[in-house]
């Protein structure tokens, strides 16, 4: 540990570093929680020192980059530091200029649901949101200390660290949240277990009629909701496979196991599936990069999945390409655990609502950082009743609020991180895999869910390994 410190080369510019991240987290934290209904009574902390914090964010950020890139004279990618500058004036114009009346005027068409009577069907409604200058102000803020921190994380700090040790070491960390949080809901949440399996799980294989909705039978630990405990436990599985590149132990796939079973028990579905895959996607990889030293044991094994995957698409693929009508028990038993389509379909409701919201020329520019959820949450309730504070979908979520120009900027960012990652595949094969394994899964993700950002905690370390490479090279 001492080594890896030294290692780390640390300066008084990362103090800065330090107060910056920190300042940004509390100030992320508190603007997501309180931003969406701003009432000075019902604030924990006085306007003002809140606006301090947002300041000395910024100034910190800023400060380090000035002692990086202008004192020490760090090597720097102009043209990239001008994409991330532009974007930041771009929104923060937009953000300015988002209602000169300070109110936000939207159309919401209500949908054909059980929330809505037959009559009402398609009818349009007024939907009016206030939006005071603290709120502009708040965004711009947030908008500047998210970009000038994801640039400061890929393009600065990730060159300083020599040492990978600093991955493995994370894993650990993650591994240590992932027990606790396991063994908390286990003290708190013990009923929660059994009635997910006697009344959850083998209610909906017998086909009884659930009166509860599933969140009654899942575990959440410290959280308020279950996905963000399913996504904790899939960034553990990851790390599981990323630790497993620098020492091949065996009770690195017992954790694997351990994560997994209490990722059923959050019943995130769309982590399960993508965990499945990805659990897959590790086993054929190791199974091929080993085959010279097993190769009969390693034949026998990929015939097996390989005959696994086959009866599963079969199985369960046949059924949906037939509507039910090949193997119609499968389709209405997996279609009751899917929630018979409503998933899908509050998703299409909540899409066509942010949607709507780019219209009358908002492609280009989008609706403003920040200022999109303070639309959507008034417009799922009105359209067909859910309160849903979020778009559902990482990508639309950056064309919503940045436009095609963030949205390009995003997917420019993730084809550069895919080169990074090939250029890093030729020293460090194993490690550079599995991170990109983790970047995958949550690009894969963002899709159906609003959390893009956590690829970045993936992204980091495939910059460190792409630049220590260039180093090197």
């Amino acid at each position: 540990m001492k080594k890896f410190i030294q290692s780390l080369e640390l300066r008084w510019s990362d103090l800065l570093l330090l107060i910056g991240a920190g300042s940004f987290a509390f100030f992320i934290g508190f603007s997501q929680t309180y931003m969406g209904e701003l009432n000075p009574s019902n604030l924990p902390a006085p306007m003002w020192l809140v606006i301090l914090i947002g300041l000395v964010m910024l100034g910190s950020l800023i400060g380090y980059l000035y002692l990086e890139l202008v004192v020490r004279k760090v090597k720097f990618n102009i043209y990239i530091l001008f994409a991330f500058l532009t974007l930041m004036l771009i929104n923060t114009i937009v953000i300015l200029a988002a209602s000169r009346s300070n109110y936000l005027s939207v159309v919401v068409r209500s949908k054909i649901d059980e929330f809505t009577p037959p009559g009402e069907i398609g009818k349009a409604y007024p939907l009016v949101v206030s939006i005071s200058l603290t709120h502009k102000m708040f965004f711009i803020f947030e908008l500047m200390g998210t970009l000038l921190f994801i640039y400061c994380m890929f393009f600065v700090f990730s060159k300083r660290i020599k040492n990978l040790k600093f991955i493995e070491y994370l894993g650990y960390i993650v591994f240590g949240i992932g027990i606790f949080l396991a063994i908390y809901s286990y003290a708190t949440e013990s009923h929660k277990y059994v009635s997910f399996i006697s009344e959850f799980l083998i209610g909906k294989l017998k086909g009884i009629p659930q009166e509860n909705d599933v969140s009654v039978y899942t575990v959440t630990s410290f959280f308020s909701h279950r996905n963000p405990l399913g996504m904790t436990y899939m960034l553990c599985i990851l790390f599981t496979f990323i630790n497993h590149a620098y020492h091949k132990y065996w009770w690195h796939y017992l954790l694997t196991a351990f994560f997994f079973i209490n990722l059923i028990f959050t019943f995130n579905k769309t982590g399960l599936l993508l965990s499945v895959l990805m659990i897959l996607i590790y086993l054929v990889y190791r199974l091929i990069v080993t085959f010279k030293d097993h190769k009969k044991r390693n034949t026998i094994t990929l015939i097996c999945v390989g005959s696994v995957l086959l009866i599963a698409l079969v199985v369960i693929g046949l059924p949906y390409l037939t509507k039910g009508k090949v193997f119609g028990k499968v389709y209405e038993i997996i279609d009751s655990f899917l929630g018979e389509g409503k998933t899908l379909k509050y998703r299409e409701y909540i899409w066509d609502n942010t949607y709507s919201l780019l219209e009358g020329g908002n492609w280009i520019w989008g609706r403003g950082f920040g200022i999109l959820n303070m639309l959507v949450r008034p417009m799922n309730i009105m359209s067909h009743g859910e309160d849903v504070i979020s778009t559902h979908s990482g990508y639309l979520n950056n064309l919503a609020e940045g436009g095609i120009i963030f949205l390009i900027a995003y997917l420019v960012l993730i084809g550069y991180v895919s080169y990074a990652a090939y250029k890093a595949f030729k020293k460090e094969r194993d490690l550079t895999i599995t991170i990109y394994l983790g970047v995958l899964l949550f690009l894969l993700y963002s899709f159906v869910e609003t959390n893009h950002y956590l690829a970045y905690i993936f992204m980091f370390p495939i910059f460190v390994l792409y630049h220590r490479d260039q180093e090197q090279a």
